[in-house]
């Protein structure tokens, strides 16, 4: 069955890996927000423990978690080491999650549009 027809162009021969989710209520949510100049809240149903995000643009993926803390970041895409920031970058909630840092190009810059994976622990 096709799921979807993906319309690359100049690709040539390469190989491309597609991985499809869907929402699993109370358990996982995936979606999309808009960075804003202040904190922006996603609603998720459900209080988030891990949550992946990447611009839509060129940045990182990053990963956040409530065991470590909203005030490190690791990076799907990278072998860098964990970041430790200054304070919480990302909020977690009983039903949402909050990106609390502004104008950051990786998680909420002003005008830019993000992709996001959140998954509660179980």
């Amino acid at each position: 069955a096709t799921v979807f027809n993906p319309a690359f162009t100049g690709t040539g021969n390469m190989e491309v890996i597609a991985y499809c989710f869907h929402d699993v209520t109370g358990y996982s949510k995936f979606g999309t927000y808009a960075g804003s100049g202040s904190a922006v809240t996603v609603t998720t149903g459900f209080q988030p423990d891990y949550v992946m995000i990447k611009s839509t643009g060129v940045e990182n993926w990053n990963i956040i978690d409530s065991v470590r803390g909203g005030d490190k970041r690791l990076y799907a895409d990278t072998d860098g080491a964990e970041t430790d920031e200054s304070s919480d970058y990302v909020t977690f909630a009983s039903t949402s999650f909050t990106i609390t840092v502004t104008g950051n190009a990786s998680l909420n810059n002003n005008g830019d549009d993000f992709i996001y994976a959140a998954f509660k622990i179980n």
